[in-house]
């Protein structure tokens, strides 16, 4: 009997799931399909004007997280702002200019977050020939670090001023995580960063793969069959 308990104790043991490395994705429909109970925040409203520098304190606090930023300069940016840098056509967005990092820790530990993307820098001076500060000096597609509890990511951005996508899910609660695009543009710059709509919430669980099951399975057989023997036995005796 004690050698079929421990035939089903290790049988069950190998049938739990280990903990999975984070999963990326790259789609943000894919990412919603892989969570519940998200919240979003695109940071609408919080600009009064075209734009509200918004961490002259040091920190910035919404429903559920805290932005606080190395250089002490983020700043809001609504639609009204007309200059090319700042108006992303998706309404208020955050900058995080000057080659800053930012850190956006949770209220609540969670298991899934996930954020637009996009960085932006000016050719350094002396520009090229024939070109003219302004919208002809401005680059896009500098890739940013977010760093994790759990591992660094590089997000390959647009080169186009459009944002990409960037969700994380892991078995294992983030607390916060980190943007940086330092030493990852061209010699002479220094990028900003700018980003919307983060979401944040729970990994839904993965379901046990069919040889997971099988393993439970047959672990409880052994039990069972075990206890019917000695019932068996106990009952000729």
């Amino acid at each position: 009997m004690k050698s079929l308990v421990n035939a089903a104790l290790i049988a069950g043991a190998l049938s739990a799931p280990a903990l999975a490395a984070p999963t990326v994705y790259s789609d943000a429909a894919a990412f919603a399909a892989a969570t519940t109970g998200l919240s979003t925040n695109g940071f609408e409203g919080v600009a009064a004007g075209q734009s509200t520098w918004i961490l002259q304190s040091g920190s910035y606090s919404q429903p559920g997280f805290t932005i606080t930023q190395n250089t002490n300069n983020a700043f809001n940016t609504d639609p009204a702002q007309t200059s090319y840098y700042y108006n992303w056509g998706t309404g208020d967005v955050i900058n995080t200019p000057y080659s800053g990092t930012l850190t956006v820790t949770f209220s609540t530990a969670v298991t899934a977050f996930g954020l637009d993307l996009g960085t932006f820098y000016s050719l350094p001076f002396p520009f090229p020939p024939g070109v003219t500060p302004g919208v002809a000096t401005t680059r896009y597609g500098v890739p940013v670090t977010v760093g994790t509890s759990q591992g660094n990511f590089t997000v390959a951005t647009n080169a186009t001023q459009n944002f990409a996508f960037f969700g994380v899910t892991s078995d294992t609660a983030f607390t916060s995580f980190t943007l940086s695009a330092a030493g990852l543009a061209p010699a002479g710059t220094t990028p900003s960063i700018v980003f919307d709509n983060l979401s944040f919430g729970t990994a839904v669980a993965a379901v046990p793969e069919p040889a997971t099951w099988g393993l439970m399975i047959v672990g409880f057989g052994l039990v069972g069959a075990g206890m019917r023997k000695r019932r068996t036995l106990a009952s000729a005796a």
